[in-house]
């Protein structure tokens, strides 16, 4: 009898420290399969701060704006759709890559033209014209040439080569400037004594701007008389 009592003692300390065990393992497992669902520190479930990185607003600015996105002065798009334009003149509405003419640069390429020639300075002389000009000249003889730029250079050169005391006046200047704003015309009265010939008359002279440097495009004397 006494045997029995202690048996079924034994029995149940052990069904309850199985008992026991098995809860134990059961919350264990709970804990570890929603410790890994639990919220960080500093987190709320359901609410993520936002994060204010380099480049995450402008992320967050194109994922809500329309994909043709804002055209504003520094957008790429609108610098690839309204580039910028050149300069345009205010005289013709065609492009110029050159600056404006002014008159003072006309009277000292004027200058330069008339002290080459009364130098005998060939390549001072040369540098007054562009490549393209065209000359038309008249003498007391009644003869008249057109030249280009190479056979008009043959023909100074010539002409300065027999001559002792060039001497070119120049006499009321009136300066023009345009219709393009890097063209000017310059029209006076014009002198010559090359040695024992002299004459005068009115010369036109179309100039040119090109970089820095003003250039001669077409040189008229409209008529020559006898001094």
């Amino acid at each position: 009898m006494e045997r029995q009592v202690r048996w079924r003692e034994v029995l149940g300390v052990a069904a309850g420290l199985v008992t026991i065990t098995w809860a134990a393992i059961a919350v264990g497992g709970y804990v570890r399969v929603h410790s890994s669902h639990a919220p960080k520190a500093g987190h709320v479930r359901g609410w993520q701060p936002r994060t204010f990185e380099a480049g995450a607003h402008e992320s967050e600015r194109a994922r809500r704006e329309p994909p043709w996105g804002i055209l504003g002065k520094d957008s790429a798009i609108s610098r690839e759709e309204h580039p910028a334009q050149p300069p345009v003149s205010a005289f013709s509405g065609r492009e110029t890559a050159s600056p404006p003419l002014r008159k003072e640069e006309i009277r000292a390429a004027v200058e330069r033209w008339r002290r080459a020639q009364n130098h005998s300075d060939l390549e001072a002389y040369a540098n007054c014209y562009a490549e393209s000009c065209e000359v038309v000249d008249r003498n007391i003889r009644g003869q008249e040439g057109t030249y280009d730029h190479d056979s008009w250079l043959a023909h100074m050169r010539e002409t300065l080569a027999r001559v002792h005391q060039p001497h070119v006046g120049v006499n009321d200047l009136k300066i023009t400037v345009g219709p393009e704003i890097d063209r000017a015309t310059a029209q006076f009265h014009q002198s010559r004594f090359f040695d024992d010939y002299h004459d005068h008359g009115p010369k036109v002279i179309r100039l040119k701007k090109e970089g820095t440097k003003v250039l001669i495009t077409h040189e008229e004397l409209r008529w020559s008389s006898p001094i």
